[in-house]
């Protein structure tokens, strides 16, 4: 399936499932595959020659439909799932993207972090930060393994090429337009967490987190529609 093929079906699957939640009917994956041609070009991973690489990507939701259910019925009253999964996914095909093989990020920061984008950033980051005076060799891999939570994925072939499509996370943050979700400092882009730690959906932390997304979801469709 080629990108805009995958963008028709991610928008006509989203809106099928804003009117499954008012019928209370089961939602479908609006995520599905694509090839993209990257070019690798951070100095960690060689490619003076300037190869193409086609690779399998798919968009992710930046809230899993599990987190996003289990965030309407603990808090019914702060959140309308109607409303809440047209802020979270309509017009957000291009939001997250990722490398579709086995072990992704996709899944795994699901399992790690339980789709919290801030912590997904900052590890993304640490990835970058490990790989900024590096070249691809078992030390690196190791220093990778060693310092970031998503390793497993990252260090993927295709994923780690993908990756290394960008020059650095500032690049990875203006060329994949995240910028509303990470902090300027001192003319950097940097991740932060943006509650405490926890993975509990219930728990505070999580509570707190998922606050600060549906505000910065929020004032970003505004900027959008202005």
């Amino acid at each position: 399936m080629n990108k805009a093929k995958a963008l028709a079906y991610y928008n006509k699957t989203v809106e099928c499932n804003l009117k499954n939640i008012i019928n209370d009917q089961s939602l479908k994956d609006p995520d599905c595959m694509f090839t993209e041609e990257i070019i690798v070009c951070h100095p960690y991973m060689d490619n003076s020659k300037k190869d193409k690489l086609i690779i399998n990507i798919s968009s992710d939701g930046i809230c899993g439909e599990k987190a996003l259910t289990k965030i309407c019925k603990e808090y019914p009253k702060e959140y309308d799932k109607v409303q809440l999964y047209g802020l979270l996914r309509k017009g957000r095909f291009e939001c997250l993207l990722w490398p579709a093989y086995a072990m992704s990020i996709n899944q795994m920061r699901y399992s790690i972090f339980r789709d919290r984008i801030d912590l997904t950033l900052k590890d993304i980051q640490v990835f970058y930060d490990v790989i900024s005076d590096k070249k691809f060799s078992i030390d690196s891999i190791r220093a990778i393994e060693r310092e970031c939570r998503l390793s497993r994925a990252y260090l993927n072939t295709y994923t780690l090429a993908w990756l290394c499509s960008f020059t650095s996370f500032d690049d990875f943050i203006t060329k994949r337009k995240l910028e509303f979700l990470v902090s300027l400092v001192d003319g950097e882009y940097k991740a932060k967490a943006w509650a405490g730690h926890s993975i509990n959906i219930i728990s505070d932390d999580y509570r707190d987190y998922f606050e600060k997304l549906v505000e910065k979801m929020t004032a970003q469709v505004e900027i959008e529609n202005e």
